[in-house]
């Protein structure tokens, strides 16, 4: 089945969503639309798309073959999340595309978005990439997403000093030293990693920094002093909106100089000092209590127990 929509059919905007019997979208190229957004029609393909759009959304079509969206030169704004698509060669010269969110395909290369400068705003989670040398020309991201992937090195982001939120989420990194750079980064994801140092964070301005489900040890915190700390999490200065997120590391020590903690569930606490200086955000009296240890008894003992295990 082909639905064909004219000339009469005039409209700025065209959205389909749950259309089990669309097979294919075919459109005149005179029809003046401006977005169109078709959602879970999980049979279609695409045929001829009009030439004027300047936002198109195909989101959890099952799409594999994007070949028609080549001619699409005014596009700035493009969501192909949830499809099968693993061929990006016809997107390499969409120059005009401002956000790009491939969020849950298929995707191994990332090549063909080399030369797409003028993106401020990419989404690649949930796919299998693992070689991020083609974004390192992207210099005026602002926001990028790679969780879910295969990366291992971030060296080639070191040139996106224009981040202000990045997303590294459960990939392979173990070092961040090439972050340091980012001098404009308000928000971090490094969640489940395998990241044992952050010291090459210390200098970022940072409100948000997740680092769940990692190597770190309280040594991690103890090189920098009490004033560098604050300046990575920002404590004092914004409490009501910076965070630091430590689930599931090998904490076994939380400092004076951390005056707010949220999450720090399922680490093994045995010290916290000046308790009534804490403000923890979550409540720690019920389950969660029942994962953390905390003790002012034996301490060194304890610490030298967990370090050699």
């Amino acid at each position: 089945m082909i639905s064909q929509y004219k000339k009469d059919v005039q409209k700025q905007s065209l959205c389909i969503q749950e259309n089990s019997f669309l097979t294919s979208l075919a459109f005149t190229n005179d029809l003046d639309i401006k977005k169109l957004s078709v959602v879970n029609c999980v049979h279609i393909s695409l045929v001829n798309v009009p030439q004027h759009l300047e936002s198109l959304k195909i989101i959890g079509c099952e799409v594999q073959n994007i070949n028609p969206l080549k001619y699409l030169s005014k596009l700035e704004d493009l969501g192909l999340q949830a499809n099968r698509i693993s061929d990006l060669s016809s997107l390499s010269q969409l120059l005009s595309l401002k956000t790009l969110d491939l969020n849950l395909n298929w995707i191994f290369n990332v090549c063909p978005l080399q030369n797409l400068v003028n993106l401020s705003y990419l989404n690649l989670a949930e796919n299998k990439i693992s070689n991020t040398r083609p974004l390192q020309q992207l210099i005026n991201l602002q926001e990028l997403n790679l969780s879910y992937n295969n990366i291992s090195d971030v060296d080639s982001l070191r040139t996106l000093v224009n981040l202000k939120s990045l997303n590294l989420a459960f990939n392979n990194i173990i070092s961040v030293h090439p972050l340091q750079q980012m001098i404009n980064l308000e928000r971090l994801n490094l969640n489940s990693n395998t990241i044992s140092d952050i010291q090459s964070l210390k200098h970022l301005q940072l409100s948000y920094l997740y680092l769940s489900v990692n190597c770190l040890t309280e040594e991690c915190f103890s090189v920098l002093n009490q004033k560098q700390i604050k300046t990575i999490f920002k404590l004092n200065q914004k409490p009501a909106t910076s965070q630091i997120i430590l689930v599931s590391n090998r904490m076994n020590c939380i400092y004076d100089s951390l005056t707010q903690v949220e999450r720090i569930r399922t680490n093994r606490v045995s010290l916290l000092n000046k308790k009534e200086e804490l403000k923890v955000k979550t409540d720690l009296s019920s389950s969660w209590l029942k994962q953390i240890q905390i003790t002012e008894l034996a301490v060194a003992a304890m610490k030298e127990k967990e370090c050699s295990q």
